[in-house]
Protein backbone atom coordinates (compact mmCIF):
# COMPACT_ATOMS: atom_id res chain seq x y z
CA UNK A 1 0.00 0.00 0.00
CA UNK A 2 1.14 3.61 -0.93
CA UNK A 3 1.23 6.08 2.09
CA UNK A 4 -0.65 9.11 0.52
CA UNK A 5 -2.79 12.21 1.93
CA UNK A 6 -5.06 14.20 0.26
CA UNK A 7 -2.15 16.58 -1.22
CA UNK A 8 0.53 13.92 -2.56
CA UNK A 9 1.17 13.52 -6.10
CA UNK A 10 1.28 10.26 -7.51
CA UNK A 11 1.80 8.49 -10.87
CA UNK A 12 0.25 5.40 -12.23
CA UNK A 13 2.62 3.94 -14.19
CA UNK A 14 1.35 0.50 -15.88
CA UNK A 15 3.62 -2.04 -17.52
CA UNK A 16 1.45 -3.93 -19.64
CA UNK A 17 0.71 -5.34 -23.72
CA UNK A 18 -2.46 -4.35 -25.86
CA UNK A 19 -5.42 -5.39 -25.00
CA UNK A 20 -4.52 -6.13 -21.41
CA UNK A 21 -7.50 -3.44 -19.47
CA UNK A 22 -5.35 -0.64 -19.24
CA UNK A 23 -7.63 1.69 -20.22
CA UNK A 24 -11.00 0.30 -18.88
CA UNK A 25 -9.21 0.28 -15.63
CA UNK A 26 -7.84 3.65 -16.06
CA UNK A 27 -11.59 5.12 -16.87
CA UNK A 28 -12.90 3.07 -14.01
CA UNK A 29 -10.53 5.02 -11.81
CA UNK A 30 -11.18 8.60 -12.98
CA UNK A 31 -15.18 8.04 -13.06
CA UNK A 32 -14.87 6.74 -9.61
CA UNK A 33 -12.24 9.16 -8.05
CA UNK A 34 -11.84 11.50 -10.43
CA UNK A 35 -8.18 11.01 -11.31
CA UNK A 36 -6.26 12.52 -14.43
CA UNK A 37 -6.26 9.87 -17.11
CA UNK A 38 -3.36 10.54 -20.32
CA UNK A 39 -3.66 7.81 -22.98
CA UNK A 40 -1.11 7.81 -25.39
CA UNK A 41 -3.20 6.93 -27.99
CA UNK A 42 -4.96 10.07 -28.34
CA UNK A 43 -1.42 11.67 -29.31
CA UNK A 44 -1.02 12.11 -33.29
CA UNK A 45 2.98 12.95 -33.36
CA UNK A 46 5.77 11.49 -35.32
CA UNK A 47 7.29 10.92 -31.75
CA UNK A 48 4.78 10.96 -29.32
CA UNK A 49 6.91 9.87 -26.44
CA UNK A 50 8.04 12.96 -25.51
CA UNK A 51 4.66 14.51 -26.13
CA UNK A 52 3.12 11.60 -23.66
CA UNK A 53 5.75 12.41 -20.69
CA UNK A 54 4.70 16.28 -21.37
CA UNK A 55 0.84 15.84 -21.37
CA UNK A 56 1.20 13.47 -18.38
CA UNK A 57 2.89 16.37 -16.11
CA UNK A 58 0.82 19.34 -17.50
CA UNK A 59 -2.34 17.11 -16.00
CA UNK A 60 -0.37 17.43 -12.43
CA UNK A 61 0.25 21.00 -13.15
CA UNK A 62 -2.50 22.69 -14.96
CA UNK A 63 -5.60 20.06 -14.60
CA UNK A 64 -4.42 20.11 -10.60
CA UNK A 65 -5.27 16.55 -10.50
CA UNK A 66 -3.37 14.46 -7.88
CA UNK A 67 -3.34 11.36 -9.25
CA UNK A 68 -2.53 10.76 -12.92
CA UNK A 69 -2.96 7.61 -14.89
CA UNK A 70 -0.16 7.14 -17.44
CA UNK A 71 -1.96 5.38 -19.91
CA UNK A 72 0.75 3.29 -22.43
CA UNK A 73 2.02 0.05 -22.92
CA UNK A 74 4.77 1.17 -20.80
CA UNK A 75 6.87 -2.17 -21.71
CA UNK A 76 10.04 -0.50 -22.43
CA UNK A 77 12.28 0.55 -19.33
CA UNK A 78 13.29 3.76 -20.94
CA UNK A 79 9.37 4.62 -21.19
CA UNK A 80 9.02 3.94 -17.57
CA UNK A 81 12.57 5.92 -17.07
CA UNK A 82 11.36 9.33 -18.86
CA UNK A 83 8.38 9.28 -16.97
CA UNK A 84 9.56 8.41 -13.36
CA UNK A 85 12.43 10.52 -13.70
CA UNK A 86 10.47 13.88 -15.12
CA UNK A 87 7.85 12.90 -12.72
CA UNK A 88 10.71 12.59 -9.40
CA UNK A 89 12.21 15.80 -10.63
CA UNK A 90 9.16 17.91 -9.60
CA UNK A 91 7.80 16.49 -7.22
CA UNK A 92 10.61 14.70 -5.45
CA UNK A 93 7.98 13.41 -2.56
CA UNK A 94 5.17 12.07 -4.93
CA UNK A 95 4.83 8.54 -5.12
CA UNK A 96 4.81 6.01 -8.25
CA UNK A 97 2.45 3.11 -8.33
CA UNK A 98 3.50 1.04 -11.14
CA UNK A 99 0.82 -1.84 -12.50
CA UNK A 100 2.76 -4.42 -14.14
CA UNK A 101 0.55 -7.42 -16.17
CA UNK A 102 1.49 -10.43 -15.47
CA UNK A 103 1.12 -13.13 -18.30
CA UNK A 104 3.80 -15.82 -17.16
CA UNK A 105 1.47 -18.52 -17.00
CA UNK A 106 1.23 -18.21 -20.58
CA UNK A 107 3.55 -19.09 -23.81
CA UNK A 108 4.19 -15.82 -25.77
CA UNK A 109 1.74 -17.51 -28.49
CA UNK A 110 -0.91 -18.17 -26.31
CA UNK A 111 -0.35 -14.35 -24.99
CA UNK A 112 -0.85 -13.13 -28.74
CA UNK A 113 -4.03 -15.38 -29.11
CA UNK A 114 -5.46 -13.49 -25.86
CA UNK A 115 -4.72 -10.08 -26.81
CA UNK A 116 -5.47 -10.72 -30.52
CA UNK A 117 -8.98 -11.78 -29.23
CA UNK A 118 -9.70 -8.97 -27.59
CA UNK A 119 -8.58 -6.97 -30.11
CA UNK A 120 -11.71 -8.53 -32.55
CA UNK A 121 -13.80 -8.17 -29.29
CA UNK A 122 -13.32 -4.49 -28.64
CA UNK A 123 -13.60 -3.91 -32.67
CA UNK A 124 -13.62 -0.02 -33.66
CA UNK A 125 -13.56 1.19 -29.74
CA UNK A 126 -10.21 2.31 -30.02
CA UNK A 127 -8.71 5.14 -31.17
CA UNK A 128 -5.95 3.48 -33.25
CA UNK A 129 -5.16 -0.37 -33.35
CA UNK A 130 -8.34 -1.54 -34.59
CA UNK A 131 -8.39 -4.75 -37.08
CA UNK A 132 -10.38 -2.05 -39.95
CA UNK A 133 -7.23 0.05 -39.48
CA UNK A 134 -4.57 -1.46 -38.66
CA UNK A 135 -4.63 -4.92 -40.73
CA UNK A 136 -1.41 -6.28 -39.11
CA UNK A 137 -2.71 -6.11 -35.87
CA UNK A 138 -1.06 -9.35 -34.67
CA UNK A 139 2.17 -8.49 -35.70
CA UNK A 140 2.25 -5.34 -34.01
CA UNK A 141 0.89 -7.44 -31.08
CA UNK A 142 3.65 -9.93 -31.58
CA UNK A 143 6.05 -7.09 -31.61
CA UNK A 144 5.03 -5.91 -28.17
CA UNK A 145 4.78 -8.75 -26.11
CA UNK A 146 8.66 -9.88 -28.03
CA UNK A 147 9.91 -6.26 -26.78
CA UNK A 148 8.16 -6.33 -23.20
CA UNK A 149 10.22 -6.09 -19.93
CA UNK A 150 8.16 -6.52 -16.90
CA UNK A 151 8.43 -3.76 -14.20
CA UNK A 152 10.40 -4.86 -11.15
CA UNK A 153 11.74 -2.05 -9.08
CA UNK A 154 14.71 -4.35 -7.78
CA UNK A 155 15.89 -5.59 -10.91
CA UNK A 156 16.02 -3.23 -13.53
CA UNK A 157 17.51 0.30 -12.27
CA UNK A 158 15.01 1.95 -14.89
CA UNK A 159 12.45 0.98 -12.41
CA UNK A 160 14.00 2.11 -9.28
CA UNK A 161 11.84 4.83 -9.10
CA UNK A 162 8.67 3.21 -8.83
CA UNK A 163 7.79 3.40 -5.13
CA UNK A 164 5.57 0.18 -5.27
CA UNK A 165 4.95 -2.51 -7.82
CA UNK A 166 1.13 -4.09 -8.21
CA UNK A 167 1.20 -7.22 -9.89
CA UNK A 168 -2.36 -7.42 -11.72
CA UNK A 169 -3.01 -10.81 -13.67
CA UNK A 170 -4.00 -11.10 -17.14
CA UNK A 171 -6.62 -12.85 -16.30
CA UNK A 172 -8.39 -10.59 -13.71
CA UNK A 173 -11.88 -9.16 -14.27
CA UNK A 174 -11.88 -5.23 -14.76
CA UNK A 175 -13.44 -4.96 -11.46
CA UNK A 176 -10.70 -7.07 -9.81
CA UNK A 177 -7.72 -4.68 -10.80
CA UNK A 178 -10.07 -1.83 -9.73
CA UNK A 179 -9.94 -3.75 -6.42
CA UNK A 180 -6.74 -4.49 -6.22
CA UNK A 181 -5.20 -0.96 -7.25
CA UNK A 182 -8.27 1.14 -4.92
CA UNK A 183 -6.71 -1.32 -2.07
CA UNK A 184 -2.55 -0.07 -3.19
CA UNK A 185 -3.75 3.02 -2.71
CA UNK A 186 -5.73 3.06 0.43
CA UNK A 187 -9.30 4.38 -1.19
CA UNK A 188 -12.90 2.91 0.19
CA UNK A 189 -14.53 2.64 -3.50
CA UNK A 190 -17.83 2.53 -4.41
Amino acid sequence: MISINKDTKVLILPCAVIASGKTSLAKLLKNNFNIGHIQSDDIKAKRPAPIFVEKVMECFSTEGKNIVFADRNNHLLQHRLALSTAFKKKYPDGKILGLNWEYDQYSRDQMKKICCERVLMRGNEHQTLTPEKTPDFERIIQMFLKQRVPLNNILNSEDSYVDVVLNLNIDNQIQQNFDLVCKALGWKYP
